[in-house]
């Protein structure tokens, strides 16, 4: 089955729909003066698909999105150029494509600035498969580029994902379960994973982002380079500002665990990350839908496992 036809529908709503995401986390302290600008995504985000938005939501509740207006669209560089909001925390924004207040679809984008735990932030750039069937890898690597220009890089990834109301997750969660499993290309589809990426690398993807404090845990750039390069259809770049970006092909791959196919190259990049992950955190700490831990035992942690060594 080809992933664009993974579309569910309710009542004329489509409750979720097929994207690649771009997901970048920080764990800079934005409430200092000097704080990085942080804004590079969102900017080159509408550069590509302000017209194409229709429904904001600036509070993270799913329920009050409004139509969007240009005065909404400059909430988020007000909100980032205030000391005071940022020490505060909460910073959030949510923009999506959709025709009524419950539908999200792509293009969509959000920003989440927290400092619950300690000082993060999370972006997640959703991407409509149709674009990236015509822009492909040199589409986001444009985007990545003008993205990473303001962004205090922790880590990120690039990959297949959804879009989705959490309003929905009833409904989706036995979806969710089977296709996650079944593909384990799949990136979660939940931003539980921000608290957790103050701990380390969340996940890897068709591109992983790692930014310069964690290619200096691994060594730095030549020993990282010198243990990614034998995993077949990897190329590795350095970041502007001392990190990497390590992609697997040119392409996304699902995989498909009917057919024998768990990623092995995917497999072999998360044996030598491994040192940058916190499986603790990630385990205990992150949600993943459709993998309730009282519904079913044991399920989360082998899926947020299924590219690294237990």
């Amino acid at each position: 089955m080809n992933f664009s036809e993974y579309t569910l529908q309710k009542d004329g709503i489509v409750m979720c729909e097929p994207c690649v995401c771009v997901t970048l986390f920080s764990d800079a302290d934005l409430g200092v003066s000097d704080a990085p600008e942080m804004l590079g995504p969102y900017r080159a985000f509408l550069e590509l698909f302000q017209d194409q938005l229709d429904y904001c939501v600036l509070d993270g509740d799913q329920a009050r999105a409004q139509k969007i207006t240009a005065d909404h669209l400059q909430n988020l560089p007000r909100e980032m150029q205030d000391l005071k909001r940022r020490k505060q925390g909460g910073i959030i924004a949510l923009l999506r494509h959709g025709s009524t207040p419950q539908e999200k679809r792509a293009p969509a984008f959000e920003f989440n600035y927290s400092k619950i735990g300690k000082p993060h932030t999370y972006v997640r750039a959703c991407f409509p498969l149709p674009w990236f069937d015509w822009n492909g890898l040199e589409g986001i690597e444009r985007y990545l580029k003008k993205s990473l220009k303001s962004f205090a890089l922790q880590s990120g990834y690039v990959g297949f994902c959804f879009v989705w109301n959490p309003n929905f997750d009833r409904e989706l969660d036995p979806y969710y379960a089977q296709w996650l499993q079944r593909h384990p290309g799949i990136m979660c589809p939940s931003g539980s994973q921000s608290i957790v990426s103050i701990h380390g690398l969340t996940d890897i993807g068709w591109i992983t982002l790692l930014g310069k404090d964690m290619v200096e845990k691994m060594g730095g750039m030549m020993s990282l380079n010198a243990a990614v390069t034998p995993i077949p259809g990897v190329t590795m770049n350095e970041l502007a500002d001392g990190g990497a970006s390590i992609r697997i092909d040119d392409r996304p791959h699902l995989g498909d665990t009917h057919n024998g196919d768990t990623l092995e190259a995917y497999r072999a990049l998360g044996k030598v990350l491994n040192p940058l992950r916190n499986r603790h955190a990630v385990t205990t700490d992150m949600s993943v839908p459709g993998m309730r831990e009282r519904d079913h035992p044991g399920l989360r942690a082998k899926w947020l496992d299924r590219f690294f060594p237990k």
